[in-house]
């Protein structure tokens, strides 16, 4: 039986905006906590999201529990629609002065959650999301039990907003009930590129397993204007897709979500994230990264890649990215950093990694407690990546235990020598970090979670340019595939059971027996999954749409259906369908998609940079796109 007596009044306290975690003079003007590693204060203009940290003591099979923040729940791949605490946003000046752009947490009539603040390329305007829930549920469920955290469920509608901040006006798109909008990120000063359940289909089925994101509709990306007008579907293929980030060469970096036919075997589902890269207009898409169990080495040290989410961009042009274990960590872990390459791939695989460095070496990635330091204090984790002027990086630091998995006879100052998990805003000096006291906070007040941060400065200022740079529009015209060569293969044995990322290949045969290529459409569904067994094991309907057969030199160009997700086969010439390709695709109105081979070119040993300029030289690059035939 629930103990609320002793959390409800400190609850109510903390909406009242009033300090209650210590006495000290520090405390009551907003500092941190005894226990934080404080370093000195960073004068960096920001916005920013926060929750109430939940405080005070509990009692749980027997044990006093006063580190009842180790259990907040914020917004990760796991909690996406629903299930994190309500936040607010909040613009911050170098000087310390806030201004609340959206209230949730204080607006009684409202149970919501204002979430991810972008600011414009100009500095203008900030654009954010607020999500509206059915109630604030009084009770969070734990795997040691329902603790006293009040939690935002039955969220059914998302609304992107964009404030000015030269005439202080807030402008809310138009508010549809039942759609989710979410994740806005500006492309130029004038649209966004943002995620949305418009579509109304919903994500692909998982064969054999329980779906992770229940009766949702699938989140795919959008473009649009910064009024909402114009929007256009970028990524209908996408089953589910998170916090798009535009890079400074104009394209779009997004995690999206592969668990089709059996890449969710053997993993945990929520934490399979690509680092998945378009242009602006959502074509010629490649992964950077991904996903869920590949391994790097830093310093003798091996580390895990588990979620990819939270992206950023450093002033030096690398990508930087969360990388933590979904669910249990406040959607905090180890984040890493690494260089561009000149070209991505169709899927990942584990050899296929780029010069990978950790900026926080000394924080936790997998689903274990943060590690401790030689004077035995917890170090925290970290996330949310963005880039500032010099080489810099803004993040989300998690100070304390941060895991879920701490039970409750250890939920104590006793044991933790300070909180269980409270989140702030620090700044990365240097990188890799050495020690947490390297960060030097921006904002970190002892009641609140604060996270998601975005840099309140011109784009100028970071990346030496106005805005990210503007790419050609290419929505006219058909659509084709282009492969340079099919006989190029990197294929995984176990044809319908296998879980490699990528292509399959069925025991008994070789790229040898390949005679052409089905194409099919991938349909979408349109109801949500109910059973573990009763669908296809492609997790949706595939129909049929024709046969392309190779040119003598392996190579291939065939017209492809424009917006439509699709996948290949190879089949051989007894008809048998002896090569699987896992993972959707789809062109967008003008594109003229190009890939190396089949499932080719996925490790740092075969990789290619220049598949255009490879297939330009092949038999079909110099040919015209062929139709697809019947057989």
């Amino acid at each position: 039986m629930l103990n609320w007596k002793s959390v409800r009044p400190l609850h109510w306290v903390v909406r009242l905006g009033l300090c209650v975690a210590c006495a000290s003079p520090a405390c009551a003007a907003g500092g941190a906590p005894a226990d934080a590693y404080t370093g000195s204060s960073a004068p960096i203009p920001i916005v920013y999201s926060w929750s109430e940290r939940t405080q005070g003591e509990f009692e749980l099979k027997g044990h006093r529990m006063t580190a009842l923040d180790n259990y907040d729940p914020l917004p990760d791949v796991k909690f996406v629609y629903s299930g994190f605490k309500e936040a607010n946003v909040v613009d911050r000046d170098a000087n310390g002065n806030e201004k609340t752009l959206f209230d949730c947490i204080g607006n009684n009539q409202l149970h919501c959650a204002a979430l991810d603040p972008r600011v414009s390329p100009d500095n203008r305007r900030i654009a954010f999301a607020v999500l509206y829930g059915k109630a604030v549920t009084e009770g969070r469920w734990t795997i040691h039990g329902v603790l006293p955290i009040p939690v935002l469920n039955g969220v059914h509608t998302g609304q992107i907003f964009v404030f000015d901040t030269v005439t202080g006006k807030l402008s809310g798109w138009p508010r549809v009930e039942g759609v989710i909008d979410m994740h806005p990120e500006w492309i130029n000063n004038d649209e966004l590129v943002f995620v949305s359940t418009r579509s109304k289909v919903f994500p692909v089925r998982m064969f054999g397993k329980s779906p992770s994101y229940g009766g949702h509709h699938a989140l795919q990306r959008w473009r649009g204007h910064a009024d909402g007008s114009n929007a256009i579907n970028i990524g209908p293929h996408d089953d589910v897709a998170l916090h798009p980030l535009v890079l400074s060469d104009g394209n779009i970096l997004t995690a999206t979500w592969r668990v089709d036919e059996n890449l969710h075997a053997g993993v945990t589902p929520e934490n399979q994230y690509w680092m998945s890269l378009t242009d602006q207009f959502g074509g010629n898409e490649t992964s950077l990264l991904g996903a869920h169990g590949t391994l790097f080495r830093q310093g003798g040290v091996t580390n895990s890649l588990v979620a990819l989410h939270f992206y950023g961009e450093l002033s030096n042009g690398d990508i930087a990215t969360s990388n933590y274990y979904r669910g249990r960590h406040l959607g905090l872990g180890m984040p890493i950093a690494f260089p561009r390459l000149p070209h991505g791939v169709e899927g990942t695989g584990g050899g296929f990694l780029p010069a990978i460095y950790s900026l926080l070496p000394w924080a936790q990635e997998e689903d274990n407690p943060t590690h401790r330091d030689r004077h035995g204090r917890f170090m925290g984790k970290g996330g949310y990546p963005v880039g500032l002027p010099n080489g810099q990086v803004l993040l989300t630091k998690g100070t304390g235990y941060c895991y879920e998995g701490l039970t409750p006879d250890k939920a104590n100052a006793e044991y933790l020598g300070g909180s269980g998990c409270d989140t702030g805003i620090y700044v990365l000096k240097s990188v890799p970090s050495a020690h947490p006291d390297d960060l030097v906070r921006v904002v970190d007040q002892p009641d609140r979670h604060e996270f998601s941060a975005d840099v309140r400065l011109p784009y100028q200022a970071v990346y030496g340019r106005p805005m990210p740079a503007v790419q050609k529009r290419i929505d006219q015209g058909d659509c084709s595939l282009g492969i340079v060569n099919v006989h190029l293969t990197k294929l995984h044995g176990g044809g319908p059971a296998c879980t490699k990322k990528g292509a399959c290949i069925e025991a008994g045969y070789s790229i040898a027996n390949l005679d052409r290529l089905a194409i099919y459409r991938a349909e979408p569904n349109r109801e949500r999954q109910r059973s573990l067994r009763n669908f296809p094991r492609e997790g949706q309907d595939m129909t049929l749409l024709g046969y392309v057969r190779p040119e003598a030199d392996g190579s291939v160009n065939v017209h492809i259906p424009c917006d439509m997700p699709y996948k290949l086969r190879g089949v051989s010439r007894d008809g048998v369908e002896f090569i699987r390709d896992q993972v959707k695709h789809s062109n967008r109105p003008g594109e003229h998609r190009q890939c190396l081979g089949c499932h080719a070119g996925h490790t740092m040993d075969d990789y290619k940079p220049d598949v255009p300029g490879l297939f330009a030289r092949t038999i079909a690059g110099s040919k015209k796109a062929v139709d697809l035939n019947a057989d």
